[in-house]
């Protein structure tokens, strides 16, 4: 029901598109210049961009390494006063590692809110220029 305990991680993959080094024996090695440097506390070191639902056709540009992917939206048809905007697909670009906004935002940076699901109540909308920390850790815009 909430994506902040999966996408909204920054100890979780889900929600992330990740930047490793296959090695023949199997594992992998994680390269500098990801969104967290190794051995930072509560973060996967792989993690190259973060916030994402649903990446899809992800492509990197050989010239110059940006990275591509196009995204599918949420399902809602309408937007929402206190639950957030409807669904809307992207096609982004990451010059570098970053956090890309979902379960919080969407599109250009259309928030949603803050929901207790047990009081089935909005408490705020989430800032797209100050996120705030809720059940997990989460990355500053």
């Amino acid at each position: 029901m909430d994506a902040q305990k999966t996408a909204g991680n920054s100890n979780d993959l889900r929600g992330s598109i990740i930047r490793i080094t296959p090695q023949p024996d199997g594992t992998y090695t994680i390269p500098e210049g990801n969104l967290f440097p190794v051995g930072t506390l509560n973060t996967r070191p792989e993690i190259y961009v973060k916030g994402n639902r649903n990446p899809f056709r992800i492509g990197v540009d050989q010239r110059n390494g940006n990275l591509f992917w196009g995204e599918v939206g949420p399902d809602a048809s309408i937007d929402s006063m206190r639950r957030g905007p409807k669904g809307h697909d992207e096609f982004n670009l990451a010059t570098k590692p970053g956090y890309f906004g979902w379960p919080y935002f969407v599109g250009n940076n259309k928030p949603y809110w803050k929901y207790d699901f047990e009081k089935q109540q909005s408490l705020y909308e989430f800032d797209p220029a100050a996120p705030k920390k809720t059940l997990r850790p989460i990355i500053p815009v």
